[in-house]
């Protein structure tokens, strides 16, 4: 049996064979939609929600009273079914916290 799929456009260096990028020329980064195994999506993204979880309640200890309302990430979603925080080429992620009195 076939695992479903989900169609997700990704940034690649070349198109993945088979697919056609959008104005991709050897050696650049193009767009491309790929179908990506949902029980393996289902999976990473069920494990970084559970780590995020963790840290996020770490943060909660810490305020000292203040109550979180509210968590804000970016998550890239890989061409392999991957997923992680977004960031930069400095390797840097952002995660907005609020909390309110």
């Amino acid at each position: 049996m076939t695992s479903a799929t989900i169609p997700v456009v990704v940034t690649l260096s070349a198109p993945p064979a088979g697919n056609k990028g959008i104005l991709g020329r050897a050696g650049t980064m193009v767009q491309a939609a790929v179908d990506i195994d949902a029980d393996k999506l289902k999976a990473n993204l069920s494990s970084l929600v559970d780590k995020l979880g963790k840290v996020i309640s770490v943060a909660e200890a810490a305020a000292g009273g203040l109550a979180l309302t509210e968590v804000e990430v970016g998550i890239e979603i890989t061409a392999e079914g991957g997923v992680a925080l977004i960031g930069t080429a400095g390797a840097k992620a952002s995660m907005t916290l609020t909390f309110k009195r």
